[in-house]
Order: C-alpha cells, then structure tokens, then sequence
C-alpha cells in the first residue's frame, strides 16, 4: 500500500522540485492475450476498431485522484460521453494512472472498460516503472519484479473486459541516474553501482516482460525535463543545483541505442514540464519560455520516436492562492485560475512552434476540483473544451 501510495505523492509534488533553481555542474557515470488491432496492429487484449490515431486526436486523461483519493465525480463523468461530447471529437486515447487501477472497484473499473469497448477508444496507463520494484530486489532483476507488479493491475481490468494499447512510465529512471536522494521518501532506488545504461536496460526489460503478456502494447517514457541539461535555442541547465548532470541528448540517444540492441521498440516519449518550469526559464510569472520543451521535442523525433506533449500541465497561481499541495486561500478563485492558466500555457506552447505528435490533456492537479462536464469552465473538461476550441488547437 506504502508503495502504491507514491503514484499520487508522485504526481502532485514532482513539478515542485524542478523550478526556480540554479543548476549543478556534477555529471552522470557513464498466459497471452489474443485479438485486436490499433493502426493493423494487436490491441493489446480485445478484437475491436479504435479510432484513427491522428495529430488532432488526444489523448485524454482527467485527474482520477486527488488527496483524498478518486474523485467523486470521476468515473461517472468520463463513462458519459454526452458530457463531454466536444472534447470526444477529438480522443482517440483515454488515459488512465495505474493507481486509479489499484484503487478502484471492480464494478467501476468494468464501467469504464465498457465505455471504451463501446466507443473504440484506445487505452493509455501511466506506469511506475522499475522504480516500483520491491526494496531489496537484485539489481538484475529490477525490470521484472517491478513489471510483475504492475501487470497485475493491467490484467485485472483486462479481466473485466478493459485494454491496454500503451503504457507510459512515469520518472522510472532520471531521479536516481541525477542522484536526487530526497525526493520523495523511500523512493530512490539502492544501486549505487549502477550506471545510466544499467537502468536502461532495466526498464527494457519491463517493456518486454510487459509485451510478453500484452501482445501489441506500445511503451514508452515522460521524465521532467527539469532533471536535464538541453540543447536549444541556448543551453538549459538543470532546474535544481544538487543534480548529476545529465544532457538530455545524451540519456535518449543511449536509451534509443540500448532499446535497439535489446531489440526492442521505443514508442514514445511525453513532455513533463509544466507552466511554473517555462515561466522558470523565462523568468518568472507571466513569461512562459518554451525554448527547452521545443528542443526536445525535435531531438526525439529525430531519433524516430513519437513525441507528446502533456499540454494542460498547469497548477493555479501558487503565489496568489497557496502553495501546491495545501488547500487555496480561496477555492473557486483557484480554480479559475488553474483553468486560465491551462489554457494559456497551452496556446503559448503553439505559438512558440510546438509539433508534438500526441497532445495529451492530462491532469493530476488538486484545482479546479471538478471532473466536468466540459459546459463548466473550471473544471478538468472545461479546460479540455477550451482547448480543443482555441485557434491555435492543431486541425
């Protein structure tokens, strides 16, 4: 339980850590499912269409957990279409967190197998990674012990009739290869003879033991870029001072290279840098700077894996209305706030040149406090709706 608990202490404190710092200067040490296709290829579990994958096709994934644990409003929300009927014009992926699997009962996690089923939407769980693997665990066997436990969960809503298409892990490696300690407690992994390329390996091999179970499944990564050094318009340090260094370039042509001679596949890689991390690099409120993001998004592309974009990554305005993690000073002006800023944040993105491959309206933030319908500005699908309306949403 302890464990699983990470995957929302994970998730609301990651982007606290990587914002207005200086950067260090250290460096890095060197039983099968059947059925199915999504783009002619196995989906992952059932025989069924999906949508056509597309560049104004998103993956969609409003906040399933909060402090308190899923959202009242969650599950009834996301299986009712009609509530957010503009922003399913445009989905091709829901996307689901693995603890929401963990944490939720049967009957619901059927509900929402159903509702994809029905309407051909592909399946997205974010995953823990190898950083899941129990305490103690050989370093040789990180990759399948974590994957073990994982795919308990995969297969359980397989088991109601759900699928899984895509998996994405979620900070398995840059906390330990940029050696921050203190990140969250319990959370680093032990292995201090391990290199980069050590890990790297380790979470192939969770890729393919979770391939093994789930013919067809596509995988791939979201780290902050916070924990990177980036190449773009200028050089971008590493937001915290304490970090290894680690250059971006560095970690995803060696990730690339070692997926290939382990003759496996990277899908994809997802941007996890929110609107307080452009703002850092612009400097400060009010000056988004999307200098890194762009960067990055091109070099993976140019190692030939598909880049996405979390695009409504944005908490309210922590200096007006509290810090993350702690309840506003006033509610319903936070949740305004969150609102418009995932929208400008979003818009800024596509003003500055971004060409992702996925948008991913994605949400963990504790404001707006509503799920939808997507009628209500401030809430999850509200945002959403705002989104796939503005001028600047890709056609």
């Amino acid at each position: 339980m302890k464990k699983r608990l990470l995957y929302v202490l994970l998730s609301l404190f990651s982007v606290c850590f990587f914002c207005s710092c200086e950067s260090g200067t250290h460096s890095v040490h060197s039983e099968k499912n059947t059925g199915g296709n999504l783009n002619e290829e196995n989906a992952g579990g059932v025989g069924i269409p999906l949508k056509k994958q597309a560049r104004n096709r998103i993956w969609v994934g409003p906040a399933s957990l909060g402090t308190g644990g899923i959202r009242e409003d969650y599950v009834d929300m996301l299986t009712d279409k009609s509530k957010w009927s503009t922003v399913f014009e445009k989905t091709s992926t829901t996307k689901l967190y693995i603890e929401f699997l963990y944490r939720a009962s049967d009957d619901d996690l059927g509900r929402i197998a159903q509702f994809v089923k029905e309407n051909e939407l592909a399946v997205a769980v974010e995953v823990g990674g190898i950083r899941i693997a129990p305490a103690g665990t050989q370093g040789h066997e990180l990759g399948v012990q974590a994957a073990k436990i994982e795919y308990a969960h995969l297969a359980n809503f397989i088991r109601l009739g759900g699928h899984v298409n895509y998996i994405t892990t979620d900070h398995s490696m840059s906390v330990n290869i940029t050696g921050l300690t203190d990140y969250i407690p319990n959370f680093t992994l032990n292995y201090p003879d391990f290199t980069m390329q050590d890990y790297m390996v380790q979470q192939i091999e969770y890729f393919k033991y979770m391939q093994g179970k789930i013919p067809g499944l596509k995988c791939g990564a979201i780290e902050s870029l916070g924990f990177f050094w980036v190449k773009g318009d200028k050089q971008y340090q590493a937001t915290r001072p304490d970090l290894l260094r680690l250059d971006f370039e560095y970690y995803f042509s060696e990730y690339v290279r070692i997926a290939k001679a382990m003759d496996f596949e990277l899908d994809h890689f997802h941007i996890d840098f929110g609107m307080h991390d452009v703002e850092h690099d612009g400097g400060g409120l009010g000056s988004p700077h999307y200098g890194r993001v762009i960067a990055v998004e091109q070099y993976v592309k140019s190692q030939g894996v598909k880049a996405g974009f979390i695009a409504a990554n944005c908490f309210r305005d922590a200096a007006r209305y509290g810090p993350f993690g702690q309840p506003a000073n006033d509610a319903d002006a936070a949740d305004r706030s969150a609102s418009e800023r995932t929208l400008e944040y979003f818009e800024k993105y596509m003003l500055a040149g971004g060409e992702s491959d996925t948008l991913i309206f994605q949400r963990w933030q504790d404001y707006p406090r509503k799920i939808g319908d997507e009628h209500e500005p401030c809430s999850n699908f509200g945002i959403f709706k705002a989104m796939v309306e503005s001028e600047w949403f890709p056609e």
